[in-house]
């Protein structure tokens, strides 16, 4: 079979047509091989430079001009080497450089913050904190307006990606530049309320995050705590500088020297600005709080009964971070000056939406069986809530300073008394209250003292004051909150009519004995000195009996926060509101004078006040005064 084949395709080949040529042989010389050739130019499309000497450069050896014209590549890569190499840069530049260079980098750094590559909007943000932080506050101020209006276009954001990370720029601006994002806070919280909300013909409802990679809970609650942040920045700023304004001003007088004064007070543009934002706050305030207590109802469990009061933990943190915002929008419109018209509108138009979260579930509690959950973990991150309060304490108790401060409710009804109720249930149980719940405590008994009459209040104070008697030796946060709202009281004239009190009168009279201890405040101290003017009879009565022990104890007593260092002076002029005084104190002061025994500056207060006792003698018993006469230390005063 092999030969039968072999001899068919034999007979095919011999069978096919031959073309034969004709065979041509070189000509004897040309029988070598060619061995030139041609070559095109090589044209470098960007060739080497001579950069200037000493010019910084990056890793990759480029200067700023070439990077910052990456950043305006198609590719992605490029630019995010280009941020890499001006992050090179700026770390080995001066001051003087940067700022030079400001301008020309900000605008395309914040641009990048628009891009579509998730990773380079993340990276621009990142470099542009670098910037921020590097600069003062004055030379980024000329530049504010470009970056705030990119916030406003990444927020407002056809791309839900770009929307999402717009909170991450709006981040480096609160932490850099607090001050500036304060100031034009009011410009930027419309643009929250797109975020989270859609417009309708008559009102805005809730919208829900669908386009996002993020759930609709975890998406609000990041809204909600960018705008609790913001807002408390702008009370801050307002705060801050209405403060200013109200602090004297201190002028070095020189004789040689013309001294001018102006006869107003210091920027009234600036007071224009907070009475302005207080009108603003009010239009937001407007759309803001309904969306509010709508995202709070939607997390609420379904078809709960009435006297079940627990709610998740995802619904414990969100309803803090809305009390918070409420309570900021309280404040800024108590800043403007027509406050008592800005609160009475908000009174009357919220008052009973917001009565509605005390109505059937308060006091809260939290069940706690979601707080393992993945999402509910980040979503507490978010809001900043680290506490696992099963009872809900602080939530609880800011319910109840709105209940008291804001809500326009008579003393009598429902809600009030369940909140009196529990504001002195935890302040029996305050010894476990951290210092957060111990502030909005004493922020709930102020707003008491103003809104109770007199018998109502009375025995909540002077439980105030027998706790403080009670805990003042040992150190829970709840004693210097308890000592700051009873110095209040102290200080308020028109609540005088409790200073009689049992409990409060040993409060006043054991503030004295604090100045024996080893080591206490700056404001204690200054506390305890303002009290002294107001001649209050327990506080004078008990200073006479320990005025010794605190003047031997002065040489030894720490005094935290004491900058300037002149906290023992101002204990040293108790002296001036002794009345009783005893020839063995006269005897040790004059020893105390005469060998320094408090240094030379407090001994010369001491003797200035035995001075001003021979010249203001008028009450005095004239055995006291002859005996300070013949002090050894005052015989050479004339």
């Amino acid at each position: 079979m092999g030969k039968a084949g072999y001899k068919h395709f034999k007979k095919a080949e011999n069978s096919k047509v031959k073309l034969k040529g004709t065979k041509k042989v070189l000509p004897k010389g040309l029988n070598v091989t060619d061995t030139n050739f041609k070559i095109k130019k090589i044209i470098l499309q960007d060739p080497l430079k001579k950069y200037v000497e000493g010019e910084i450069l990056s890793k990759k050896h480029l200067n700023l001009q070439e990077l910052l014209s990456r950043l305006k590549h198609h590719n992605s890569n490029m630019k995010l080497q280009a941020l890499s190499g001006l992050n090179e840069l700026i770390t080995y530049w001066s001051d003087e450089i940067l700022r030079s260079n400001l301008q020309i980098l900000l605008e395309p750094v914040v641009q990048l913050s628009l891009e579509r590559d998730c990773e380079i909007r993340k990276n621009a943000v990142k470099f542009l904190a670098v910037i921020l932080k590097k600069v003062s506050t004055d030379q980024i101020a000329p530049f504010y307006s470009t970056i705030s209006s990119h916030v406003i276009c990444a927020m407002t954001h056809i791309v839900p990606a770009i929307r999402e990370d717009s909170l991450l720029l709006l981040d480096t601006m609160i932490d850099t530049i607090p001050e500036l994002t304060a100031q034009q806070g009011d410009e930027l919280l419309p643009h929250f309320l797109d975020l989270i909300s859609n417009s309708g013909r008559t009102m805005r409802s809730l919208s829900l995050h669908l386009e996002g990679k993020i759930t609709t809970d975890r998406w609000r609650s990041q809204v909600f705590a960018r705008l609790r942040t913001l807002l408390s920045l702008m009370l801050k700023f307002m705060k801050k500088e209405q403060q200013l304004q109200s602090q004297p001003r201190e002028i070095e007088f020189n004789r040689n020297e013309f001294l001018y004064l102006n006869l107003y007070r210091r920027r009234i543009k600036e007071v224009y600005k907070v009475v302005n934002v207080s009108g603003k706050i009010k239009d937001h305030a407007i759309i803001l709080m309904p969306l509010l207590l709508d995202t709070f109802v939607e997390v609420l469990p379904q078809n709960k009964n009435g006297d079940d009061h627990t709610i998740s933990t995802l619904a414990a943190a969100l309803l803090q971070c809305i009390l918070d915002i409420i309570h900021c929008l309280w404040d800024i419109l108590s800043q403007s000056d027509s406050k008592i018209d800005l609160q009475n509108w908000f009174q009357v138009t919220f008052s009973t939406s917001i009565a509605c979260l005390l109505q059937n579930h308060f006091p809260y509690s939290s069940s706690q069986h979601d707080a393992s959950q993945k999402n509910t973990k980040i979503i507490l991150k978010i809001l900043n809530h680290t506490t696992n309060d099963v009872k809900c304490i602080l939530q609880n108790l800011t319910l109840c300073f709105i209940n008291f401060e804001i809500l326009n409710h008579k003393k009598n009804s429902e809600s009030w008394t369940k909140c009196l109720n529990y504001s002195r249930d935890c302040l029996i149980n305050s010894e476990c209250l951290n210092s957060e719940e111990c502030l909005m405590l004493r922020r709930c008994l102020k707003a008491i003292s103003r809104r109770m009459n007199i018998k109502e209040c009375a025995s909540l104070f002077d439980d105030a004051a027998g706790l403080f008697l009670k805990l003042h030796n040992s150190n829970p946060p709840i004693v210097q909150t308890l000592f700051n709202f009873l110095s209040e009281i102290a200080q308020d004239r028109s609540l005088r009519h409790l200073h009689s009190l049992p409990n409060f009168k040993d409060w006043l009279g054991s503030l004295p004995e604090l100045l024996t201890k080893k080591s206490i405040s700056i404001s204690t101290v200054n506390t305890i000195c303002r009290l002294s003017s107001q001649n209050i009879e327990p506080f004078l009565i008990n200073l006479d009996g320990w005025i010794e022990y605190i003047i031997d104890n002065l040489p030894s007593l720490v005094i935290f926060g004491d900058e300037k260092g002149d906290a023992k002076k101002k204990i040293l002029f108790l002296l001036y509101k002794i009345r009783d005084w005893d020839e063995e104190m006269i005897e040790n002061l004059n020893k105390a004078i005469e060998k320094e025994y408090l240094g030379p500056e407090l001994t010369s207060i001491l003797l200035g006040v035995f001075k001003y006792k021979l010249n203001f003698n008028d009450d005095q018993d004239e055995k006291i005064i002859e005996m300070i006469r013949n002090m050894s230390c005052l015989k050479s005063y004339t």
